[in-house]
Order: C-alpha cells, then sequence, then structure tokens
C-alpha cells in the first residue's frame, strides 16, 4: 500500500518537473519501495534480581519514535565489477514497542506488588543507531553509537507520576569480524546495553518520591507524548516552495528564500538563483521545495524527501571510491555515485 502511493504520487508530481528531478525522483521512489528489512531478536531470558520489589503490576512500553519503523540503516556496498548498494532498515523482528514490553515483563516478573491498577508506561523517545560523526565513509561501520531516550511514569488510577528518565549515547569500535554479524552484533553490543541502563534506572527508582511528585491525568500524559510532539508544520501543513537555508527552517516550513530559479546541470546536479540571479551556494542552504515535493542537498545532488510515519526519508548521495585490483596491485580507481538510505531528525 505505501509504496503504490509513493509510485502514484512520483508519477503525478514528476509530471512537471523538470527531467533530471523527475527521474531521481523516481529512481529514488522506487529504490525506497525495494528496500528489504534486516531483523534481530532479543536476549529475553535476563531478570532482575528477587531483592528488588516494584510498585506495579505491569509494564508497557509506548513506541513515540518519529521513525518506528528502523533502529537502523545498513548499506551493503559490492564493488567486484561495478559498484552497486544494497539498503536495509534493521529492526526488531516484533514491532519495538510490543518488543520492549515484553522483555521489560518478563525482566520483572518476579518483582510485582499486589497493586494490581498499578501500571509502569514507557514512553520510547529515541532508539536508533547511526554512524558516529567525524569518521570519514570507510569507517562507517567500525564505529556506531545509539541514542536512546525514554521517560517513564507510574499510572495508578487515572493519574501519572513522573518516574525516571533516561538520555544516553554509547559508542561502540566493531571488529572487522563482526560486519558479518553486523545486524545482532548490534543488537547485542548496543540495544541490550541502554536497555540495561533503562533497568537499572527503574530498579533503583525512589518510588515513595515518586509517589510524592504532582499527578498527571493520564489523558494528558498519553496526548502530550503520542500527539503533541508531532504537531509539527512541516508534517501538519501544505509544504510551503522557497529554499530552506537551514533544518529548523524546513521543520518550521518557513523557508526565507521564496522566489528562486532551479536550473540543472548535467548529473542532476541542481543550481539554484534567487530573484536577482545570483547563485545561492550549495553550502549555504539546506534544501528547497519546489511546491510539490522537497528536496535536501546531499554530497552529489538534491535528493527528495519522502514522508515515511512522522518523519521523511532520502537517499543520500556520495562521491564513492572504488578501487579495482588486478593480479594483486590496484589496476584503476574511480568515483561512483552511491546512495545511502537516511532519515532526517525532526528533534534536532
Amino acid at each position: 500500500m505505501f509504496c503504490s502511493a509513493i509510485l502514484i504520487l512520483a508519477m503525478l508530481c514528476a509530471a512537471g518537473a523538470h527531467a533530471q528531478r523527475r527521474t531521481i525522483y523516481l529512481k529514488d521512489s522506487i529504490s525506497l519501495c525495494s528496500v528489504k528489512k534486516m531483523t534481530f531478536s532479543l536476549d529475553t531470558t535476563q531478570m532482575c534480581s528477587p531483592a528488588i520489589s516494584v510498585p506495579f503490576k505491569h509494564v508497557r512500553v509506548v513506541d513515540v519514535r518519529f521513525d518506528t519503523t528502523m533502529v537502523d540503516y545498513f548499506t551493503m556496498i559490492n564493488s567486484t565489477l561495478t559498484v552497486s548498494t544494497k539498503n536495509y532498515k534493521v529492526t526488531m523482528e516484533a514491532p519495538v514497542g510490543s518488543s520492549l514490553t515484553r522483555l521489560l515483563s518478563h525482566y520483572y516478573k518476579n518483582n510485582y506488588t499486589d497493586e494490581k491498577d498499578a501500571e509502569l508506561i514507557i514512553f520510547l523517545k529515541k532508539l536508533n543507531v547511526a554512524s558516529v560523526d567525524g569518521f570519514n565513509q570507510s569507517d562507517l561501520y567500525n564505529y556506531r553509537k545509539i541514542n536512546f531516550v525514554a521517560e517513564a511514569f507510574l499510572k495508578k488510577g487515572n493519574y501519572a507520576y513522573a518516574a525516571c528518565k533516561i538520555d544516553t549515547v554509547i559508542q561502540i569500535q566493531l571488529p572487522g569480524s563482526a560486519r558479518k554479524k553486523y545486524v545482532q552484533h548490534i543488537a547485542d553490543s548496543l540495544i541490550m546495553p541502554a536497555i540495561n541502563l533503562l533497568e537499572r534506572k527503574i530498579s533503583n527508582t525512589d518510588w515513595t518520591a515518586v509517589l510524592q511528585r504532582k499527578m498527571f491525568d493520564t489523558a494528558f500524559v498519553y496526548r502530550h507524548y503520542c500527539l503533541d510532539r508531532f504537531n509539527l508544520p512541516i508534517l501538519n501543513e501544505p509544504y510551503n516552495k522557497g529554499v530552506y537555508k537551514t533544518a529548523k527552517e524546513f521543520v518550521t516550513n518557513k523557508p526565507s528564500i521564496t522566489a528562486f530559479t532551479v536550473l540543472e546541470k548535467a548529473k542532476g546536479v541542481d543550481i539554484l538563483e534567487d530573484a536577482a540571479g545570483n547563485t545561492i551556494p550549495m553550502l549555504h542552504y539546506f534544501g528547497y521545495c519546489d511546491g510539490k515535493i522537497c528536496w535536501i542537498m546531499t554530497d552529489v545532488h538534491a535528493s527528495p524527501l519522502f514522508r515515511v510515519g512522522n518523519t521523511f526519508e532520502y537517499f543520500a548521495h556520495f562521491n564513492y571510491r572504488a578501487d579495482y585490483s588486478l593480479y594483486g596491485g590496484t589496476a584503476f580507481s574511480s568515483n561512483v555515485d552511491v546512495a545511502f538510505l537516511a532519515g532526517l531528525d525532526l528533534e534536532n
């Protein structure tokens, strides 16, 4: 259903676009629909110390991330004869909220009290793996980090109390042997350690102090996390035509340059000119909207943005240096345009 809608929209929107942008949009639309998933399972055998007592009977994890379809992107580059890429979305075997609910419910299975109406509600705001800033493209999968943000409330009856919060970043260097088992290695070395930190945070919470805090109506809490945080102009308004100098201008749907012209060059490179005919340097803007499609600037050319849930995905195009060997030595090298699937972080 999603891919059908994307392709129909691609044909309708591209009908009036220039040739180069039409080609790029259709190509990336088809590529997005061909992205497959790589899944992993979590270790659900761990259990909390029997000495810990928690004042709730149930645990529920609510996934309120902007993109609930993945926890990581993985791009496989094949440069045997010609350079090609395969993009994957890495995620859990079951929906993330359900998977973490099952894991934490089992973890505290022997620690629950008899307060049947009490429930620990955990709002998962961030759980995503990414490359570490500052490393070059050849080290893309050598250094990885996880961004993990979750906020927990103790619900009793119709009211909820702020219990605890975790906001952390964990960074690792992957051994070369881990690349063949990349997905499970990420689960064991990044995701499980992050969850373990949350478990320790919950187990060490002073619940007496929690119940002395301000009460919130449970419906208000759900509305705040499930609706209000997605109340961004770019997600709820028609796209305004113009040039976005910054990511903030994009999120607020307020381009600072509204009169401009797109000049297409070879290989799909877009040159933007303002109303006076002055060229707008690529390094000086985040992206632009042609009135129908939003584009983001990447290393090679502008890439179309595709709405996925409450965020946008795109293919970041880079010049990739491919070395071809012959009889043990490097015969020749070439720079090739390769595409990495990526997503926007609308929170930062």
